[in-house]
């Protein structure tokens, strides 16, 4: 009797380290959504900004939901020494003053958007999916499903998809998810905070995010996770700058209409 009470508490005191384990993990894994946090240094040599934006949100576990994108801040190399600040000031110095961005907390995520009204024009990112629906599975999975249920939804002739895409990481799993009338810029929001940490990045001009017809032959995001194997953010960065062609070269400045 004894020895079995012993078992017992081992068993409970075992099972207790091991929910703390699991408590600790998951709370690592969410964003930090408090933009007040302090930031004690960051520096960066000769990167972009949006680079630089993306190696100071795995730093300091900020993730972002970045739908404006323009050549300069993909491509243009800078460099950034930041000292005790707070993550919102670093995030407006890292991102420079040249441009009138948005920058806001939602659903866990620091969205970067223009400041631009948009009046009756929408962003594709303000498209309201009927209905999302996926299983537990890797994020990239579950990243390229939201795609392509958008497609088939502005399309329902869509029938099949040919390609692939990059798995990442397999142990970064999200869902399952079930949401009814959300926008596409929600639903990523959601994905990118069930993560381990990453962000979602625009790759069409912000001039011409709202048109729909587009849609089904441009890649619409990407979204990076910070432990991905072999993460490095530049390539991507390239691919989405080239991707913006001359439709960004001049792009329509957030403020002006």
């Amino acid at each position: 009797m004894v020895t079995e009470m012993r078992n017992v508490k081992h068993l409970f005191r075992l099972s207790c380290i091991l929910l703390t384990i699991s408590a600790a993990q998951l709370a690592s894994a969410r964003c930090n959504s408090d933009l007040s946090t302090g930031v004690a240094e960051f520096n960066s040599i000769q990167i972009s900004r949006i680079d630089a934006l993306l190696r100071f949100g795995k730093q300091y576990n900020v993730c972002f939901g970045i739908e404006y994108v323009d050549m300069k801040l993909l491509t243009e190399p800078v460099d950034l020494h930041i000292r005790n600040s707070s993550v919102r000031d670093a995030i407006r110095s890292i991102l420079g003053d040249e441009r009138l961005l948005s920058i806001k907390l939602s659903n866990g995520i620091v969205e970067i958007s223009g400041q631009n009204p948009r009046g009756e024009k929408k962003s594709v990112f303000d498209y309201v999916l009927p209905k999302f629906e996926a299983r537990r599975a890797p994020l990239q999975e579950i990243v390229m499903a939201l795609h392509m249920q958008l497609i088939v939804d502005l399309n329902p002739r869509v029938t099949g998809f040919a390609g692939n895409y990059s798995a990442g990481d397999l142990k970064d799993e999200v869902g399952p998810i079930s949401e009814q009338n959300r926008s596409i810029r929600f639903l990523l929001d959601q994905l990118v905070a069930q993560s381990k940490g990453g962000a979602w990045i625009a790759r069409i001009p912000w001039n011409f995010s709202g048109d729909l017809a587009r849609i089904e032959q441009h890649p619409v995001w990407s979204v990076v996770e910070y432990n991905a194997p072999n993460a490095g953010y530049a390539s991507l960065l390239n691919t989405i700058a080239s991707e913006l062609g001359t439709e960004s070269s001049s792009p329509t400045k957030p403020g002006e209409s």
